[in-house]
């Protein structure tokens, strides 16, 4: 599937890259950050823990492996995305849950934060006219097909690229 073939190319950057706003992933990470900033005696610490918000992202990148073990199994693209899961959902789940202890974590504000921030989410997508299924479809298939068409990916391939012609 060729990234362009999408129904939702306003979705897509100049550089033919999925944009940051339209992946759900980078909502949850930049809530990550948002969270990890606060004073640790916020109360809005208590109500907005982006805790299960980082367990379905980390779930939902596992089944992304499990499709990527079996469709291409390259040891490249298992590395390569077994790094972004670590660095944008392993290790800040491991560091919210480090923090509270999994006893000590508001379960219940952390799954209604996450269906209200979602239901957010999705409205961002409707308001600019853009399809969830879509979206992550393109993205799973970028993946699975090594195409750096996600922001991240893409990033990453710019940084190495440029090092390699400053080596050159």
């Amino acid at each position: 599937m060729n990234l362009t073939e999408t129904n939702t190319k306003h979705t897509i950057d100049h550089k033919g890259t999925l944009r940051y706003d339209f992946l759900f992933s980078y909502w949850m990470f930049i809530w990550f950050i948002l969270f990890w900033l606060l004073p640790k005696n916020d109360n809005l610490r208590s109500i907005a823990h982006p805790a299960f918000t980082l367990a379905i992202g980390v779930l939902e990148n596992t089944i992304t492996l499990l499709l990527i073990l079996y469709y291409n199994p390259q040891w490249s693209i298992i590395w390569k995305f077994v790094a972004m899961m670590i660095a944008i959902k392993i290790l800040p789940l491991y560091l919210v849950m480090y923090e509270s202890t999994p006893l000590h974590v508001p379960w219940q504000n952390s799954i209604i934060t996450f269906i209200v921030v979602f239901a957010i989410y999705l409205g961002y997508l409707f308001v600019n006219d853009a399809n969830f299924v879509e979206i992550y479809k393109t993205a799973i298939v970028s993946v699975i097909m090594d195409e750096n068409k996600t922001p991240l990916y893409s990033t990453l391939m710019s940084i190495t690229s440029a090092f390699r012609k400053s080596g050159n």
